[in-house]
């Protein structure tokens, strides 16, 4: 999807613009994966809260904290 709205905006703007827009979605597109890294996942799947019962969104695992097993990454 972003690579359509790249070339959609890159075919309606002049020439000498075109790099511009491209390094523009490129950053957003990095932009939102960083977002949705750090809070976005944690608020879609992060669990409910043990002792109020379900939440509307969750609260816990921000930047993957608590799904990371670190034990793996340190064997080599």
């Amino acid at each position: 999807m972003q690579v359509g709205f790249a070339m959609l905006c890159a075919g309606s703007i002049r020439e000498k613009n075109v790099k511009n827009v491209l390094l523009w979605n490129l950053l957003d597109s990095a932009g939102g994966a960083i977002g949705f890294w750090s809070f976005g996942y944690a608020f879609a799947y992060g669990g409910d809260d043990s002792t109020k019962g379900p939440t509307f969104i969750g609260n816990s695992g921000f930047f993957l904290s608590n799904d990371v097993d670190l034990e793996f990454w340190h064997v080599w």
